[in-house]
């Protein structure tokens, strides 16, 4: 027959002491990132990791926890820093034939200095290439070209207007474009009425005056047509001359240090290509600023006035 024995109070506590410990806080303590009481679990979650045969998976189902998730995830990685690092794969804008991306294959620090290299080439793009094409050195080169074409303009404005002059035929420069209108020896302007008062003969003189002259002028608005895309060309080579030189250097160190891959060869010529070829969308374009520009005598619409 079994009995029953009162314990007292001492043999029912146990107590510490901090001498009896390893450590003198718990922030000293190794955390233990395995599961107590889940060996069978983690010992199966081991050997599922070891199976490198294809359509393997592993499927873990359970109540939701911070812990059991963490100690998974360490299993996990233990075994992923033991094998090679994967591939990065993406797809990058392909120039020549924007409706076939291309294919890239990186190790995935390569991948992750790409992103980084191409977030600081979009930031240039935004925000230095606006400042290049407004400093005062791409300006001053920009208004002399300006400068030389409205001289040019001006010159043969001139020249045509002497000759007019010595048919005593004055040239005007209105909104609505260049009108001819003839005056008399004492330089003022004939109306409509005086002008049909005077004889049928000089009436046809001065028209066939008027129509040498819009003649001249015909040709002179045709070869300044031809000089002002010259002229245009000139004023965006100053800024592609400046953008040129920058994103080339760019686009040099990108090439140099993705050197191995030829499809981000042609990718980085791609885009330096592209910067180029969409100057406009940064600058204000040379028709623009000639528009701005007071006395321009570009309007190509003429009337005559008798």
């Amino acid at each position: 027959m079994s009995s029953i024995n009162e314990l007292n109070w001492d043999e029912l506590n146990h107590s510490y002491q901090p001498s009896n410990l390893s450590f003198r806080t718990t922030e000293e303590v190794k955390s233990i990132h395995e599961l107590l009481g889940q060996d069978d679990a983690i010992e199966t979650i081991r050997q599922g990791l070891k199976i490198e045969s294809k359509g393997y998976n592993l499927y873990i189902c359970g109540v939701q926890n911070d812990e059991i998730e963490k100690a998974i995830i360490d299993e996990v990685r233990q075994v992923a820093i033991k094998k090679e690092k994967p591939k990065a794969v993406g797809y990058i804008h392909n120039f020549s034939k924007p409706q076939e991306p291309m294919v890239i294959e990186l190790d995935t620090d390569d991948a992750l200095e790409l992103k980084q290299d191409l977030d600081e080439l979009r930031a240039f793009l935004l925000n230095d290439i606006p400042m290049l094409l407004e400093s005062d050195e791409v300006v001053k080169k920009q208004e002399q070209v300006i400068e030389e074409y409205e001289k040019l303009v001006e010159r043969h404005y001139m020249e045509l207007a002497e000759k007019a002059e010595s048919y005593h035929i004055e040239i005007r420069k209105t909104e609505e474009g260049i009108r001819f209108t003839p005056y008399n020896d004492e330089n003022v302007n004939y109306s409509k009425e005086d002008f049909l008062e005077l004889p049928s003969e000089l009436q046809e003189e001065i028209g066939n005056h008027i129509c040498i002259l819009q003649e001249e002028l015909d040709k002179v608005l045709t070869f300044l047509e031809k000089k002002e895309k010259y002229y245009a060309k000139l004023y965006n080579e100053v800024g592609q001359e400046m953008v040129l030189r920058e994103v080339g250097k760019i686009i040099k160190r990108l090439q140099e240090k993705f050197g191995a891959s030829s499809i981000l060869q042609r990718y980085f010529n791609g885009i330096a290509e592209e910067i180029l070829n969409n100057l406009v969308l940064f600058s204000t374009n040379l028709d623009d600023l000639i528009e701005e520009k007071e006395g321009s005598s570009l309007n190509l619409r003429q009337e005559r006035e008798h």
